[in-house]
Parts: structure tokens; C-alpha cells; sequence
């Protein structure tokens, strides 16, 4: 690894994709994931780990609760699996491997939850329901629509106070019926790869639907001197510019915490380089989170995750 002392910020153009070398720092955010025993499997079933993680990664804070989980099997069959028992810290799956070849065990594309928008005076407000604090919280008792909470005209020493930011809640009682009012879905999906005997590509092939990580390089097939290559698509089209975290395991005892960030390229590619074996876990959320809440939200928000194996 690269010097403890040396924060990441050095990125290079490998074969015009965005590679990065992991490095010290602090990863952003965890999420959701599927974690196997073995990622090259020998029996006819392998048992996986679906928890949310947090920055360090693969400690389980909670399970991935009321889930689905699916194999896709090396010649492409997507089947649900049943063999799932969830337990205080994660959910237990196991999943049938009887053919040999690539399988991809993933969540499917996972509806967390729905979150309205309005439109107040240009600026997009979540809406805030009217139990948002809880059960037995009260609600907030509703302000007329462009009131200001008050501020004093001048700060301390009379130098001129600064003003309010603009609120980014609104509650659900003070919405009106000419607002303007849209939903936005937020989708998780945690996937991995394991391969039975030699690798191949019927598991790794995208439906063109929804958020997507098609492998470039082979899942299960990644070694420290080559990197990992990979693009990302919605409805089949690539996605540039769009940035991604990869983190690697067992870092618990670790000062500082090994990870790379890097955007995908125009072509929605992206590489990483490793100077390490182990296990690692790739983040991104799509569309990035705006601070600029004229901007309408997109209908759409994705949250992906893919874990997998980097070889020697």
C-alpha cells in the first residue's frame, strides 16, 4: 500500500478508462451487501451474507430485511431462492450451485422506500409526513407557505446578521392543491459473483433495464496486476461521470481505512488497479445527491453494490 501519510487524489487514464490506485482515507457511506463464503466454490450450494454495512466493510450492523434474493445461474436463469433465515445481524442465504460456472447472487432491484417532493418558491422540499418523527411524535404545526422564521436584523456587535437558508422539509399539512408534487423511488441492489469449475459469461449479461454493472473483466476473474474494468448503464445506456467507491475487507484494525474513489468515463467505464489480494466491495449511488434543489429530482434513485475477489 501507499504511504499512511498520503490522502487519494492521485488518478491516472489507463487505456482511456479512469483508474485509480487504492489508498488511505475515509470511506464516504457503507450500504447494503452480499458477502459468500468462498467466491471459487467446489460444493453444490454456497452460503452468502446479506447485511448493511457501514465504512468498514464486512462487519454487519443489520440484515437485509424483507428482501428478495435471486441466482442467475451460467446459463442465465434468474430464480428466486428460499433457502434465507434472517438473524439479529444479517440474513443467512444459501443458494443451489449444482451446474458448474458463473452464478450472480443479487437482491434485485430492491424498493427501499418512496420519498415525495414539492415545488416551493423554486426549490424542490421534501415532504415530511405527519408521523415522520415517529410513533407518538406530534406534528408540526404548519407555516403559511413563504414565511420566514424569525432572525434577529443584526448578529452580536451589530455586524448584519446572515441570512436563512431556505428550508428543505415541508410538511405534509401545508402542502397545497396547486403545488407541484413528485416521487422519487430509491432502489437498492447488492450483488457478487461465484464460479463453480471455469468462468463463464451467462450470468454476467445485462437485461438493459433499471441501474447495471456489466463486468468487463471477468468477476471472478481479477488479479492484482491487471484491475477490474466495468460500465455502468441505465435502460441499457452507459452512464459518465458517475463516481464509485471500492473499499477492501478486513481493515477493522486498520489506522486508516484502504479505498479508491474514481468517475466513470464518457463511455460509463471505469478501472481500478490494486496492489493487494483480498476482498473488496464496490459502492455507487446514481444520480448523485444535488445541492441544487432547483433542479427537479430525478424519478429514480439507485443505490449498487457488487462485491468480489481480487486474486494474486
Amino acid at each position: 500500500m501507499k504511504p499512511a501519510g498520503k490522502h487519494f487524489k492521485q488518478t491516472t487514464v489507463v487505456a482511456g478508462v479512469l483508474a485509480a490506485m487504492l489508498a488511505p482515507c475515509v470511506l464516504a457511506h457503507g450500504g447494503p451487501y452480499l458477502l459468500p463464503t468462498q467466491f471459487a466454490i467446489t460444493r453444490d450450494y454456497v452460503s452468502v451474507q446479506g447485511a448493511i454495512g457501514n465504512e468498514v466493510f464486512f462487519i454487519p450492523q443489520s440484515p437485509i430485511r424483507n428482501g428478495s434474493f435471486y441466482a442467475i445461474s451460467p446459463a442465465g436463469v434468474r430464480s428466486k431462492l428460499d433457502g434465507v433465515t434472517t438473524l439479529k445481524d444479517y440474513v443467512a442465504i444459501e443458494a443451489p450451485t449444482v451446474e458448474k460456472g458463473t452464478y450472480r447472487l443479487t437482491t434485485g432491484d430492491d424498493l427501499s422506500r418512496t420519498t415525495r417532493f414539492a415545488l416551493v418558491e423554486g426549490s424542490w422540499r421534501m415532504v415530511r409526513a405527519a408521523n415522520a418523527g415517529g410513533p407518538g411524535s406530534q406534528a408540526r404545526p404548519a407555516q403559511p407557505q413563504g414565511e420566514q422564521r424569525p432572525q434577529a436584523a443584526q448578529a452580536a456587535g451589530g455586524a448584519t446578521a446572515t441570512p436563512p437558508q431556505r428550508p428543505r422539509f415541508i410538511e405534509e399539512s401545508a402542502l397545497t392543491p396547486d403545488m407541484q408534487v413528485v416521487e422519487v423511488k430509491t432502489v437498492n441492489k447488492a450483488e457478487t459473483y461465484v464460479t463453480k469449475g471455469k468462468p463463464n459469461d451467462g450470468a454476467t449479461k445485462i437485461s438493459g433495464q433499471g441501474f447495471e454493472l456489466r463486468p468487463i473483466t471477468h468477476p471472478n476473474d481479477i488479479y492484482v496486476d491487471q484491475g477490474f474494468e466495468f460500465e455502468l448503464l441505465e435502460d441499457g445506456k452507459p452512464l459518465p461521470n458517475v463516481a464509485v467507491e471500492i473499499a477492501r475487507a478486513g481493515n477493522f484494525y486498520d489506522e486508516k481505512k484502504e479505498y479508491a474513489e474514481l468517475q466513470t468515463d464518457a463511455q460509463g467505464r471505469g478501472k481500478v488497479k490494486f496492489d493487494a489480494p483480498g476482498a473488496y466491495i464496490l459502492l455507487t449511488n446514481y444520480p448523485a445527491p444535488s445541492r441544487d434543489r432547483a433542479a427537479a429530482p430525478a424519478p429514480r434513485s439507485y443505490s449498487y453494490s457488487l462485491t468480489f475477489e481480487v486474486m494474486r
